[in-house]
């Protein structure tokens, strides 16, 4: 495997107890590289705190009430 300079990588694995006669099974990877994946992990963020923040408020309130 070679990824220097590359996005795409291969990988290829070959059962050597198969017979000679039968093509071997190859699986091929193909790798890539999200440039705004960060975007998406930061809204997770975001929704996950917004979502504890409010069950906070809600917690705070119902403890008021009694």
């Amino acid at each position: 495997m070679s990824v220097s300079e590359e996005t795409v990588v291969e990988l290829a694995v070959i059962d050597e107890s198969k017979p000679k006669e039968e093509m071997p099974e190859t699986l091929v990877i193909t790798a890539s590289v999200k440039p705004f994946i960060n975007l998406v992990w930061g809204g997770t963020v975001v929704m996950v705190l917004g979502f504890y923040f409010s069950l906070l408020t809600r917690y705070r309130k119902l403890k008021a009430k009694k």
